[in-house]
């Protein structure tokens, strides 16, 4: 089985393996599909699932991989009271009720053999900075405060930037949407700030750079890339700003062992098995860690080195079943 989204390029490719290879009795299930619980017997440990009209029996799954997305429910709304107060506790309570099955759904797939664990897909960004530090990797200063003043306080320490304490979730407005990336943040803008409070604020020492690292995880495997963002004054603090215009040139990159190990033993502190983390290597030959994405790209990193990544997931899977 395997939990995706529509418009997942990494999980076409490894389906198309998969077609190559004559595996059969692979289940995709995307994040907008409509799955329903037909079963769930605690006493004998079965769970039946129905699904683009057919009934899955979860005990037969030999693999999951949990790639992206959810299990969404659609409840039924022909059930409305008139009072809103009580139609809206009505459904939050029918939606914990999916909750709880849902959960308990994920836990049963989880342990079976898999990549990927839905219950690791949202990670907390400083806690993972602790984490990485505690492993040996090297992370920049980092300080969150709701007081402008002691903002100001760990500005004048060095240059900053600032970027989303949790997910960067875009906002949309009419056809476009604003991109929450890293941005430098110039000394006068606080300065001159009048709010004594503000939402909680994530400021980093500005790390200088002699090139960007994006690396992929799998198991014990490594697969890394440096990414030369740093001449380009659009790319120069995020390369995610991407100049399609002029591209940043990214070759294949071999870290140093003591580096893969420490990353190693961080992916195990935090319980992932696979993710892409965010590395810059410093022009003094540092290695600098920024943080990991449980479900980050992988073509990018797959197709720039031709590492060919979608046929080494598939491979483990086509070897588990």
């Amino acid at each position: 089985m395997i939990l995706s989204e529509n418009n997942d390029l990494s999980t076409d490719k490894v389906i198309e393996w998969l077609n190559y290879w004559e595996v059969k009795n692979i289940i995709r299930i995307n994040e907008k599909d409509k799955v329903f619980i037909k079963k769930i017997d605690i006493r004998k440990n079965t769970i039946i699932l129905s699904f683009d009209n057919r009934e899955i029996n979860l005990s037969d799954i030999d693999f999951f991989w949990f790639r992206r997305g959810n299990l969404n429910h659609f409840i039924d709304k022909q059930i409305q009271f008139e009072n809103k107060d009580v139609n809206k506790g009505f459904n939050d309570f029918l939606n914990y009720e999916w909750l709880m099955c849902r959960n308990y759904i994920f836990h049963h797939l989880q342990q079976k053999k898999s990549l990927g664990n839905f219950f690791r897909s949202a990670t907390n960004k400083l806690i993972n900075l602790r984490m990485a530090k505690e492993c040996g990797l090297e992370i920049p200063e980092t300080f969150v405060s709701e007081f402008a003043s002691d903002l100001i306080d760990f500005q004048n320490q060095f240059p900053i930037i600032t970027k989303p304490v949790g997910e960067a979730m875009p906002i949309y407005q009419d056809k476009g949407h604003y991109k929450m990336l890293t941005t430098s943040i110039e000394k006068d803008r606080l300065i001159n700030s009048h709010s004594t409070y503000i939402c909680p604020v994530l400021f980093q020492e500005k790390i200088e750079k002699q090139f960007e690292i994006r690396v992929f995880v799998m198991y014990e495997k490594i697969y890394a890339m440096a990414i030369f963002s740093q001449k380009n004054t659009k790319t120069h603090v995020d390369y995610r700003n991407y100049d399609y215009e002029k591209k940043n040139r990214m070759i294949p990159y071999d870290l140093p062992i003591d580096v893969q190990q420490k990353i190693l033993n961080f992916m195990k502190k935090i319980g992932l098995d696979t993710g892409s983390l965010d590395m810059i290597k410093t022009p003094d030959n540092r290695f600098v860690f920024l943080e990991v994405n449980p479900a980050g790209n992988i073509e990018m990193v797959s197709v720039t080195c031709n590492y060919n990544i979608e046929k080494a997931i598939a491979e483990i899977i086509k070897n588990a079943i």
